[in-house]
């Protein structure tokens, strides 16, 4: 059982070198869950039942990432991203923050690149769920990753079920 474990764990490590550092990420972004701006203002100024790490998150991306002035300039920046995350999420331009980085210089390099957040270091999530820019060099590579962690954990649901 360790060696699937540590396996999972190698496969859900971002891959190193597979990034093309073009920006797009920086760019245009959302707040975890696809939050609005007043929501995130909300967990980061402790007005929900956040856990501490979600408080401390929304904190650090508020610092990174600041919101466009409109879903207008946030579809001039990135339309498919806009209308990618309101179609998979079910919900109404009103209800989504569009944000971009405060650092990202117009070469579209970081400012910040060696003191960059934690955030910024271990994106993109490595998750089902993760939206990909076109062009992306880690998206073949994380997707055949999480292929592999379902086919470890249904192999081994499998085995118990086998077993039991």
């Amino acid at each position: 059982m360790t060696d699937y474990v540590k396996e999972v764990e190698r496969l859900m490590q971002l891959p190193k070198g597979y990034c093309k550092a073009c920006g797009k990420c920086c760019e245009i972004g959302t707040a975890r869950g696809c939050l609005t701006y007043e929501e995130l203002l909300d967990v980061a100024n402790k007005k929900t039942n956040a856990p501490i790490d979600i408080v401390v998150s929304a904190n650090d991306f508020l610092a990174t990432f600041v919101p466009f002035d409109s879903i207008d300039e946030a579809r001039k920046v990135n339309s498919h991203f806009v209308d990618m995350i309101l179609k998979t999420t079910n919900k109404k331009e009103h209800e989504v923050t569009f944000f971009h980085c405060r650092y990202l210089k117009s070469n579209k390099k970081c400012q910040i690149y060696e003191d960059r957040p934690t955030f910024c270091r271990k994106y993109p999530v490595v998750d089902k769920r993760t939206f990909f820019f076109e062009g992306c060099g880690l998206e073949k590579i994380i997707k055949e990753n999480i292929k592999k962690v379902d086919e470890i954990i249904d192999y081994l649901e499998q085995k118990k079920n086998n077993n039991g």
